[in-house]
C-alpha cells in the first residue's frame, strides 16, 4: 500500500499541442512514496526520478515556486551547479538534499504531508 500518493495533469500540458510527440511523456505528474522510495515525476520511468529514503540526507518545503523566474519554466530542470527540478505546476515544492551532493526539487501540492511521512519513516 502507498503511504502517499497524488497525480494530476499539468495545466500547461495543453502548450504541447506543438509538439504533439513530446504529449504522452508529460500527460501525468506524480508524486508517490511507496516501500522506503520516493518517486516523482511524469508518465515514463525516463522522465521521473526515483529516491530510496536512505538517500535523503534533508529534506524541505518551500511553500511558493514560480516556474519561470526561479527554472526558466516547466517541466523537467537543471540549473548550472546541478540542481534538478520537476516543475510541473507554480505553488509548493519539495526541496531534497541527497548523500553525494546530489539536489532535486520537485512539485507537489500537498508537500507537508509528504515531508512529514519522509522524516518519519527515515528516522
Amino acid at each position: 500500500m502507498k503511504a502517499f500518493e497524488e497525480c494530476w495533469t499539468p495545466k500547461w500540458v495543453a502548450a504541447l499541442v506543438i509538439l504533439p510527440p513530446m504529449i504522452p511523456f508529460f500527460a501525468r505528474y506524480s508524486v508517490w512514496l511507496e516501500d522506503g522510495v520516493l518517486r516523482f515525476g511524469y508518465v515514463s520511468s525516463l522522465c521521473s526520478k526515483s529516491v530510496k529514503l536512505s538517500e535523503i540526507e534533508s529534506v524541505d518545503i518551500s511553500p511558493s515556486c514560480s516556474p519561470i523566474f526561479e527554472w526558466g519554466g516547466w517541466g523537467i530542470r537543471m540549473s548550472l551547479s546541478g540542481h534538478v527540478g520537476y516543475i510541473a505546476s507554480s505553488g509548493p515544492v519539495v526541496n531534497l538534499s541527497l548523500k553525494g551532493n546530489k539536489k532535486y526539487t520537485f512539485s507537489c501540492n500537498d508537500a507537508s504531508t509528504l515531508v512529514e511521512l519522509i522524516q518519519s519513516k527515515k528516522d
